[in-house]
């Protein structure tokens, strides 16, 4: 999904469901740099600084890198997956 930001340009949103237990929104600003949050149940946003993932990654991407922080979360039959 792309939508303005604050700043007035575009701002593309990927969430993914990470194996049932919380969402992270991954952001890509105009400057093309990507920035992860917690989606916390009550709604407000959190950062992921533990999470890299480069400028020009896709979404498969973004998956590689949350399994690899958060594969200790994972159980069978539970996967990390985009939310449309």
């Amino acid at each position: 999904m792309i939508r303005g930001s604050r700043r007035g340009g575009p701002v593309e949103t990927i969430r993914f469901d990470v194996y049932g237990r919380f969402v992270v929104i991954a952001e890509r600003s105009a400057d093309r740099v990507w920035t992860l949050w917690r989606n916390g149940r009550d709604g407000k946003r959190s950062p992921l600084t533990d999470v890299f993932v480069a400028d020009d990654a896709a979404a498969s991407d973004i998956v590689d890198a949350l399994e690899a922080t958060f594969h200790e979360l994972g159980s069978p039959g539970r996967a990390i997956s985009p939310i449309d």
